[in-house]
């Protein structure tokens, strides 16, 4: 439970107060359909504005050009530049989600768990079941390790770190501080490399490089990012990857991508910073893409693309070029018979 009044002095950059009384408090964020007459609202878009007016919500945040004049309520009324940021702030610091953080046991080590006596724990460090720590590993106060993870000798773990159930951790690697790792993610896995001999035969590669996740790393579910083979591959800091991907190894993902599910890299591949894909995307080996690209949904990047800008596609396009191909594309068949038509008028064999 927390004050209005407290929340625009928390941020006060983020949060005006319009009308409505301050002193009041709200006890959880909600949207219009599950709305208490304690609960508070962030309106991101005008167009959910009426039905969260109706709602039995007591609070408000809304875009702050949505206040006119003739704007009438009895709720608490704040408005806000950035409504989504301004969710995300107040929620993360005055009702976060602790559940998923907390020890299964009275102790915060539990008593299925190995820990190696050469590990080194900071304050508070939560230990689920039948987790296990290897050799030398290092982890920062605060972190929270999942039950049924494995973290290999030598790795170390940054402070506040939330490795959730189920994750591997190879050895050598450096996570960050504030990173999360969401269940059956690989981290440091050896990367797909074999050489071959006359006979068909392949001999495994090697692989001496590890995995450095910068601080404040999201990873998704389901995700796979290989160790290097002698450089690290690297996810570079405020990095956020959706579910289910693939990152190769010698890879490099830019400061502050954005990288939606389904996406795959190839070997030695980097991108570069704020880069932002949609879904089922892809990045070909040995290429480097610049800062500042978007691609779109289910696109091929097969060449360097060295501008910043929109692009999307398979052969990739700037984003305009690829609209208009796939504007075209359903008119083909159409184009063809009318081609065949003109040929044959033409008396035009295909000879």
């Amino acid at each position: 439970m927390v004050t209005l009044l407290e929340l625009t002095k928390s941020f006060p950059d983020l949060l005006k107060h319009y009308s409505g009384d301050l002193n009041k408090s709200v006890t959880n964020p909600s949207d219009a359909d599950l709305a208490r007459d304690s609960s508070i609202i962030f309106v991101q878009n005008p167009k959910y504005l009426q039905g969260a007016l109706n709602s039995k919500a007591m609070a408000l945040v809304i875009p702050e050009n949505s206040a006119t004049s003739d704007f009438d309520s009895d709720k608490v009324i704040l408005t806000s530049k950035n409504p989504a940021l301004a969710q995300s702030v107040v929620c993360l610091k005055h009702f976060p989600v602790t559940k998923n953080k907390t020890s299964y046991q009275d102790s915060l080590i539990a008593s299925s768990a190995f820990v190696h006596s050469t590990a080194k724990l900071g304050k508070s460090v939560i230990i689920q079941p039948n987790v296990v720590i290897g050799p030398n590993v290092v982890i920062g106060d605060n972190c929270v390790i999942g039950a049924n993870s494995c973290i290999e000798a030598d790795t170390v773990i940054g402070e506040g770190t939330h490795i959730h159930p189920q994750v591997f951790i190879g050895h050598s690697c450096k996570i960050g501080k504030n990173c999360e790792i969401h269940p059956q993610t690989s981290i440091g896995t050896e990367g797909y490399g074999y050489s071959h001999d006359e006979k068909g035969n392949h001999y495994r590669i090697p692989h001496y490089g590890a995995v450095i996740l910068e601080d404040d790393v999201h990873i998704g579910a389901n995700y796979s990012i290989d160790r290097g083979t002698f450089k690290d591959t690297i996810i570079h800091k405020g990095a956020k990857l959706d579910n289910h991907g693939h990152i190769a190894h010698n890879c490099e993902i830019g400061e502050n991508s954005l990288v939606t599910a389904g996406f795959l890299m190839a070997g030695s591949g980097k991108v570069g910073k704020n880069f932002v894909c949609g879904g089922r995307s892809a990045v070909a080996g040995h290429l480097e893409v610049c800062d500042n690209v978007m691609i779109s949904g289910v696109s091929n990047v097969t060449k360097p693309i060295t501008k910043p800008g929109k692009y999307g596609g398979f052969p990739i396009q700037s984003y305009a070029d690829n609209t208009k191909t796939l504007a075209t594309l359903p008119l083909l068949p159409k184009l063809r018979k009318e081609v065949a038509k003109i040929k044959k008028t033409l008396g035009i064999s295909d000879d």
